[in-house]
């Protein structure tokens, strides 16, 4: 999986990068109320590709 992690940034009205925080990756049963953290990856400015 790859993904980028970016947030809004209002100054400039486009989205833009969001290095050095957590991301996780999470799954959640059908018949459950709670999710469970796969994996976590913290960015580092580029795409990451998550194994």
């Amino acid at each position: 999986m790859t993904g980028a992690l970016t947030r809004a940034n209002w100054e400039t009205g486009a989205y833009a990068g969001y290095t050095n925080q957590p991301a996780q990756l999470q799954f959640r049963k059908r018949d459950s109320d709670t999710y469970a953290t796969l994996k976590t990856v913290k960015g580092r400015g580029a795409r990451r590709r998550v194994r």
